[in-house]
């Protein structure tokens, strides 16, 4: 009986600890909405302590420093969402855009082919990508 209730206990608190993981991304991302980036962050960061693996609020973080032009902060919370969800397309369509900007022609290609396995809203964006990288290629030539 006592196991019994020290498990009924840590599944509340687990459930009530998620829950408030993602009413933090919601309070996040409204406020990102709402360009109130400072405040976002915080909701954020909250989210990600509670729960680490969550994606969301590591891509939204990215977006956030990408509009402060905060590049290094920027690549490393893409990379964090990427590692931990590797098919995700609207990630991979990020990291492939950063790449291309930073000249990576190895990375960029190998994203690439990485987005055409998962894409259903970007395929159209693809020969776009190919040519940019195709260009760089060109121009390092």
């Amino acid at each position: 009986m006592r196991q019994f209730i020290l498990i009924l206990i840590f599944f509340i608190i687990s459930f009530g600890q998620s829950n408030s993981s993602e009413n933090y991304f919601e309070k996040g991302k409204k406020l990102f909405n709402l360009n109130m980036y400072e405040d976002s962050k915080l909701n954020l960061y909250k989210s990600i302590i509670l729960n680490p693996k969550d994606v969301n609020s590591y891509i939204y973080l990215a977006k956030i420093f990408n509009f402060e032009e905060n590049e290094i902060e920027y690549e490393k919370y893409l990379n964090i969402a990427l590692d931990l969800d590797p098919g995700n397309e609207e990630i991979i369509v990020l990291q492939i855009e950063l790449k291309i900007k930073k000249s990576d022609i190895q990375r960029s290609s190998e994203l690439i082919e990485q987005l055409e396995h998962v894409c259903e809203t970007t395929c159209s964006k693809l020969e776009h990508y190919k040519s940019k990288v195709e260009d760089l290629s060109l121009e390092k030539s």
